[in-house]
């Protein structure tokens, strides 16, 4: 028995690589057809790239139904029904045409630049708290109903709404806290896992976070992180990277993407005590239906080839020994050492 135990013990091991994805905003098409089309996104990104895969493993946590009754509905043709899917995944056909832009995005793109201008200065004759709900339950309601409303939880009772989306997360970490994660999070899907991160499972270790699309340098979003961890809003502080990043920060964005406007995370949350922040990166997001680009979605961001390179990175990364382990681990013991012995001479 006790040579079995040894034997399990000593044998190299590869842990499970999972890809958890959180979708953004809106009303969203069921969840095992979401997924799909995500995979598809990566898989055709990975051909494009002329990458290697044989598999990879992506869940997904899905969170729309808990703000829509029903969700999008492939079998609808009616292009005026409000469950109409107008964006469904689409290959890149490699005609995109860069000129064109969604007119939402336009709207959205000046709301934003008002907005910044607005919360960055300190007046305060305004109170920026009813700012924020009238822009967001005008603009992004699904926003405003994560900060400020309440929602049917469990047992169909009525919770504040930002705790009952941010457990969907939480069960899905805590279920594969085993393996090694690359949590990918789209538009509001960033602000829920970095709240995840941050306020709620700081002791579960993430080894990539990457965010598309992501609001989170927006002061507007920053104010409400400032918030819910007791610190006073300063648009010129930066708010901490959670501690269980392990591995590395990635912040992807497209320069026309109203949404992620203040691109450069870098310049507002700080490293962590590994050292660990944000680095950003700019892609050329090709989504596009019917010669309408759309910028900010979630199928363009994840088939750039610079979100592929960091995806085929991590699925195809081999995982040291545990022999390995120990002899590296002695290596860093024995380096410390010297150092050690070489401050006490430098003392003496």
């Amino acid at each position: 028995m006790k040579k079995r135990l040894r034997r399990n013990f000593l044998r190299s091991k590869k842990p499970e690589h999972l890809i958890i994805f959180v979708h953004g905003l809106s009303n969203k098409p069921p969840k095992e057809l979401l997924r799909q089309w995500y995979i598809d996104s990566v898989w055709e990104g990975l051909k494009m790239a002329e990458y290697e895969v044989k598999a990879f493993d992506l869940e997904v946590v899905y969170w729309a139904d808990l703000m829509y009754p029903k969700p999008l509905d492939p079998k609808i043709k009616d292009k005026k029904h409000p469950l109409y899917i107008d964006e469904p995944y689409v290959p890149f056909d490699g005609k995109y045409q860069r000129t064109t832009h969604n007119k939402r995005n336009t709207i959205l793109d000046k709301v934003e630049r008002w907005l910044e201008s607005l919360f960055l200065k300190k007046q305060p004759w305004i109170n920026l708290d009813y700012v924020f709900d009238i822009v967001t339950r005008r603009i992004v309601k699904d926003l405003y109903i994560y900060y400020r409303q309440k929602i049917k939880g469990e047992n169909d009772v009525e919770e504040v709404a930002r705790e009952v989306i941010r457990r969907r997360l939480v069960r899905k970490l805590k279920r594969n806290k085993h393996k090694k994660i690359m949590l990918i999070s789209h538009s509001m899907g960033s602000i829920i896992a970095y709240d995840v991160l941050t306020h709620v499972l700081p002791h579960i270790e993430v080894d990539l976070f990457v965010t598309i699309g992501s609001p989170l340098g927006l002061p507007m979003i920053k104010r409400e992180i400032f918030k819910e961890l007791n610190l006073e809003f300063d648009a010129n502080d930066r708010l901490p990277t959670p501690e269980n990043i392990t591995g590395g920060w990635y912040n992807l964005s497209d320069h026309r993407d109203a949404i992620s406007a203040d691109s450069s995370l870098s310049d507002d949350y700080q490293p962590n005590s590994k050292g660990i922040g944000p680095q950003d990166i700019e892609i050329i997001n090709t989504y596009q239906m019917d010669g309408v680009a759309n910028v900010h979605k979630s199928f363009g961001y994840l088939r750039a080839p610079q979100m592929i390179g960091i995806i085929y990175k991590f699925i195809t990364e081999k995982e040291e020994g545990f022999l390995e382990s120990i002899f590296n681990k002695c290596k860093t013991l024995i380096g410390e050492a010297v150092d050690a012995v070489e401050q006490i001479g430098l003392k003496q």
